[in-house]
């Protein structure tokens, strides 16, 4: 136990002797006082010297005013904003995209509406194939792509012929 308040005893003694040896971060002597600091002076007007606009300059103002800017042509955001179907009540085909990469597709399930399309995209090294009873791609080298258009609701499972463990499912509504 001596040994150990001994030891503690030198640690405190090194510490206390460290803080006194000039450390460039804590300065050898320290002012409280901070020097004062000197900030430039303004003048300002009495409210006696400011004029109030008159109806005359606030009408020449009103003339002064740039025209209306004219509306834009439509943006991607009024594409997002646009009606969905659900408010609509009707549908559109678009264009799914699925991409071939890490020996999966992705996404492994897609939902679309009757008259969509799927688009696939092989972004591996390797060739692949979307194989079902219903369509075949073909194998597809790197970066090609292929499409296929469903015109009947149901669900259409799909393989990777080469690499049957590749498995994707197209939900048609």
């Amino acid at each position: 136990m001596r040994n150990l308040f001994c030891f503690i005893l030198l640690l405190v003694v090194i510490a206390i002797a460290g803080c006194r040896t000039g450390h460039p971060a804590v300065p050898e002597t320290w002012d409280p006082e901070p020097p004062p600091v000197q900030l430039p002076v303004q003048q300002v007007q009495s409210a006696e010297a400011t004029e109030t606009p008159t109806a005359q300059t606030t009408e020449e103002l009103k003339q002064q005013a740039l025209p209306p800017v004219p509306p834009s042509p439509k943006s991607a955001l009024d594409a997002k904003l646009a009606p969905t179907e659900s408010q609509t009540g009707r549908t559109t085909p678009s264009t799914v995209g699925v991409t071939i990469s890490g020996f999966k597709f992705v996404p492994q399930v897609v939902h679309i509406k009757v008259g969509s399309a799927v688009k696939w995209i092989n972004d591996d090294a390797v060739p692949h194939t979307v194989t079902s009873s219903d369509f075949d791609s073909g194998l597809m080298k790197k970066g090609q792509s292929w499409s296929y258009t469903f015109s009947k609701s149901g669900s259409y499972d799909y393989i990777c012929t080469p690499h049957p463990w590749m498995k994707g499912k197209i939900i048609v509504e």
